[in-house]
Parts: C-alpha cells; structure tokens; sequence
C-alpha cells in the first residue's frame, strides 16, 4: 500500500492524536478515513446546489468577483 508522510505542527498533531482517540483508531486510519471523506465530497455539488441555482430574480444581481488568492495555495511545503 503507497504511504504518505505528513507533517504537522504540534496542535495540529494533538488534534490528530485527539481525534483517533475518540474514534479508536490508529491515527493511520484516521487520517485515511478524513483525507478520503474530503476527496470525495470535493468531487460533488452540495444537494442543495440545483435548488438554489438560477433561483435569484433580481435583475441587479452581480456574482461576486472570485475570491484573492492566499499566500498558502500554491506553497511548496518544504519540497
């Protein structure tokens, strides 16, 4: 099975430790189980989202302007 290293400040890691505790797991499988659960929920629209889609009536609306990129997203993590 492919590894994957992950480092983590030390909240971060007590959060971890923390949270495979309650769940009684390895934080391994915590970990696994949380880093799936968000790559699959990035992979769909909320249910939600076709309901409120073309919803607005208002012809003023403007969408906003995309959101400013953060200093964090395109970081090389120490490569």
């Amino acid at each position: 099975m492919p590894q994957l290293t992950i480092y983590l400040d030390k909240d971060s890691e007590r959060a971890v430790v923390n949270a495979a505790r309650r769940e009684s797991v390895s934080r391994s499988k915590w970990a696994r189980k949380v880093l799936i659960e968000a790559a699959e929920k990035g992979q769909h629209w909320p249910a939600e989202y076709s309901f409120v889609l073309g919803s607005v009536s208002d012809e003023t609306f403007q969408p906003p302007d995309d959101p400013p990129e953060t200093s964090d997203q395109h970081a090389d993590f120490g490569k």
